[in-house]
């Protein structure tokens, strides 16, 4: 009685300095991040799913200021096509959670 239907999270946002979405398919990629707050420091923009895309991308989240244990980046990618990327960014020790689509709001 009274219990939420919602699922519960595997991984506590707030325990991060940000939380950083990216939607990323075969060609471009758009990425956001928020405070735990959800007040947005970067706002959806579009980057390209290549080197230097992720080049791109990952100066963008180091302007955050944060060590990369701090910030979460929940990861939602059409078929394999983040495989790249999160590879990438895993190897810099970015905290990652796969989204899936189907069952996910947008992160911002």
């Amino acid at each position: 009685m009274g219990q939420s239907n919602a699922p519960a999270s595997p991984v506590d946002p707030s325990s991060f300095t940000y939380v950083v979405g990216i939607d990323i398919g075969s060609q471009n990629g758009s990425v956001c991040a928020l405070k735990p707050d959800k007040s947005q420091v970067i706002k959806p923009t579009e980057f390209t799913n290549a080197p230097a895309g992720f080049v791109w991308l990952l100066e963008r989240i180091e302007r955050l200021g944060a060590s990369p244990d701090r910030i979460l980046i929940g990861l939602e990618a059409t078929s394999r096509s983040g495989e790249n990327l999160y590879r990438f960014l895993e190897s810099r020790g970015y905290q990652l959670w796969r989204l899936a689509s189907q069952t996910n709001p947008p992160i911002c």
